[in-house]
């Protein structure tokens, strides 16, 4: 928890998350994770200092399902097109390192892991997914890895009431 709103701490949209919201979303993703997707980085203390955290990419899947309906195909198809094997890419949904550890490789490590183990799992494209564009670190890892930018989403902020 220490770790991911420290390391999202500078990130526009950065909110402080409490604890119990940080452990429902973790029981959630609990349920669909594989361990052996989420990897963490510890200094000489122990303690941790980086994470990256992927997922079999969904939305393979969802894109299959034309009209966005479950009822009455929907829902086979979905389950046909999340069976072993059928998703090819590999999503990081998440990745931090403390500010302190930054620029000292811990990063690529972690990217290099979760490439072995998407690889040996059969996946054979990886997706950074809604990575911030000022997010300067991630996209040039992103890009030295042959990465490209497909698509860009933007959030605008206004108020309301005047």
């Amino acid at each position: 928890r220490q770790v991911a709103s420290q390391a999202r701490s500078q990130d526009w949209d950065s909110t402080a998350g409490s604890h119990a919201a940080l452990r429902d979303l973790a029981e959630d993703v609990k349920g669909c994770a594989d361990v052996h997707r989420a990897k963490g980085a510890e200094n000489g203390q122990g303690e941790v200092v980086g994470f990256a955290i992927a997922s079999p990419n969904i939305n393979e899947a969802w894109s299959r399902i034309r009209d966005g309906r479950l009822w009455p195909f929907g829902l086979a198809k979905l389950l046909w097109h999340t069976r072993p094997g059928a998703i090819r890419s590999l999503r990081v949904l998440a990745l931090g390192v403390l500010e302190d550890y930054r620029g000292l490789g811990i990063d690529a490590v972690l990217y290099d892991r979760l490439y072995s183990i998407g690889r040996d799992k059969g996946y054979v494209l990886g997706e950074f997914s809604q990575i911030l564009e000022t997010n300067r670190m991630m996209n040039a890892a992103a890009r030295m890895m042959g990465a490209r930018v497909y698509k860009t989403h933007r959030m605008y902020e206004k108020d309301l009431v005047a």
